[in-house]
């Protein structure tokens, strides 16, 4: 009953939380370049090394959520004696996710 209600408010229920799956699978195959507007002044080195979701959501053929994405940046050209210096970064965005056409969008 109460994932029967869960489906109606266009929330995803334990029941069908498949969807969390393809969301998952795509911000994990995130390049350095697509994480690159998420960097704070450094070059993003690699992709996503750790992901979280929540407010997780499905209406229609969209998957939308809040992933907090954990990721390195190299911060260089500070004149520092270890020049340049890799440092993790933390970013929250919010994802939506085309079910359809498989299209990403990510907003801070």
């Amino acid at each position: 009953m109460a994932a029967a209600r869960a489906a109606a408010a266009g929330t995803l229920s334990v029941c069908s939380m498949a969807g969390e799956i393809p969301l998952r699978s795509a911000l994990e195959r995130l390049t350095a370049d697509e994480l690159q507007p998420f960097a704070n002044g450094g070059y993003v080195s690699g992709g996503v090394q750790q992901l979280l979701l929540s407010s997780l959501q499905q209406q229609g053929d969209q998957i939308s959520a809040t992933a907090g994405l954990f990721f390195d940046q190299i911060v260089a050209g500070c004149s520092c004696g270890d020049d340049p210096v890799v440092e993790p970064l933390f970013c929250e965005v919010l994802v939506t996710l085309h079910l359809r056409t498989g299209q990403l969008q990510l907003h801070r």
